[in-house]
């Protein structure tokens, strides 16, 4: 059975209304080398709203890593707003080495049609502030994506009419994650995809009576995603391996769409699938199974087909359904940003495809710590497209071999360089 997710992007004013908050904002926090970069016995704030403050997972991460110091600075009802606003008492005063972070819940609700309490420009510009002190007190940041919700439920409480422009109350909610993705590949921010793991069990499985907070599974699933983040990439020594995927015409050996490189825990089994670009052909399978040991590289073979000039479109789904595309001239270059995330990777939005898994086989997990997306060439031309690959990968690894699906967009979106 195959699931399918669909997130939204918000383009032009955002990126533009966030550029001149930061330009008027220069005095913002610089970073300092992080005092530890080792999860045990580490100093830990738990800093966002009613999830963090009710959760028990907090404490099951507390006892996990033996930390010497776990704060839970969740208070109910916080918007990424208020968060910031008592950053230094909450979170500067505890003097952590990782701070664990997450708003949404509250940003997105909407309590006027069309006015949720923290728009998506200043929710962007909060997480980033955010980041940003949190890099300058010493510590790591590590944001997490707001789970979901029973729609019928919250309604209850939360006029459905007031949503109806975004999509619904989940959607808006989902493009709230999306803002997080963003900032998570803009700030190079460790991001544990929590939204996307979600969508492995039902709501009622996961979720209390009131739609919204966790119940005990919940707060199980909470710890082991967040947890084997943690423990792939912050625990010594490190067991993280890299493969890069690259994507290349046949007849030259040029990069069709730029190289993705992933950074996993040794042991994960992944499967890399295949994009889809338009006026070429794919040679060979579409699907590959790779399991981490030593670094290495994958590659999909293409054939140029029938379509004039050397361009190629890459394409982005609207929430209506309909395709749209760009054309960008291929360039023999790794594009990459970095992006360092948990259980699941992703970059952009577009249409995202969940391949179903067995989710009742009882496994060992731990899991894929940062993937990353970086430019290897040695000219660097500010006009020229760049294009970004968007993917959606689940990577777990089990001792002995375990199933892991990878899942990735075929998909994509074109961005200039500024």
């Amino acid at each position: 059975m195959v699931k399918r997710l669909l997130y939204r992007i918000t383009k032009g004013t955002l990126l533009s209304l966030t550029t001149l908050i930061l330009v008027g904002n220069s005095a913002q926090s610089l970073a300092v080398s992080p005092k530890t970069d080792v999860i045990h016995n580490a100093r830990v704030v738990f800093f966002g709203d009613s999830l963090t403050h009710y959760g028990t997972w907090p404490e099951t991460l507390k006892n996990r890593f033996n930390l010497s110091a776990a704060i839970n600075a969740g208070v109910g009802g916080n918007t990424s707003s208020a968060g910031l606003s008592r950053f230094d008492s909450s979170v500067k005063a505890h003097n952590p080495d990782f701070v664990i972070i997450n708003f949404g819940m509250n940003d997105h609700v909407t309590d006027r049609p069309n006015s949720p309490q923290t728009s998506k420009e200043w929710y962007k510009y909060n997480l980033e502030t955010i980041a940003d002190k949190v890099r300058g007190i010493g510590a790591i940041p590590v944001f997490f994506t707001t789970s979901y919700m029973v729609e019928e439920t919250y309604y209850t409480r939360h006029p459905k009419e007031n949503y109806a422009s975004a999509g619904g109350a989940l959607q808006l909610l989902d493009d709230y994650s999306e803002i997080m993705r963003q900032v998570s590949i803009e700030k190079k921010v460790d991001l544990v995809d929590v939204r996307a793991e979600c969508e492995r069990y039902s709501p009622q499985q996961l979720l209390d009576n009131d739609g919204v907070h966790l119940a005990s599974m919940g707060n199980q699933l909470y710890a082991k995603v967040i947890g084997n983040f943690l423990d792939a990439k912050y625990s010594k020594p490190s067991a993280i391996k890299a493969v890069t995927v690259k994507f290349t015409d046949k007849h030259t050996g040029k990069h069709l769409i730029p190289a993705i490189r992933f950074e996993g825990a040794a042991g994960a089994r992944i499967r890399l699938v295949a994009r889809e670009i338009e006026g070429y052909e794919l040679e060979g399978e579409a699907m590959k199974d790779y399991s981490f040991s030593a670094s290495a590289t994958q590659e999909f073979v293409f054939q140029y087909a029938n379509i004039s000039g050397t361009s190629i479109v890459t394409t982005t789904r609207s929430s209506a359904g309909t395709t749209k595309g760009q054309n960008n001239t291929t360039t023999n270059a790794h594009t990459t940003q970095s992006v360092s995330i948990g259980t699941t990777l992703v970059i952009g939005s577009a249409e995202m495809s969940e391949v179903s898994t067995d989710t009742s086989s009882k496994m060992e997990e731990k899991t894929v710590a940062t993937m990353t997306s970086a430019d290897k060439t040695g000219e660097k031309n500010a006009n020229k497209p760049l294009v970004i690959i968007l993917c959606l990968a689940s990577i777990i690894v089990a001792a002995g071999g375990s199933f892991v699906v990878y899942r990735m967009l075929k998909n994509g979106f074109a961005k200039r360089k500024k």
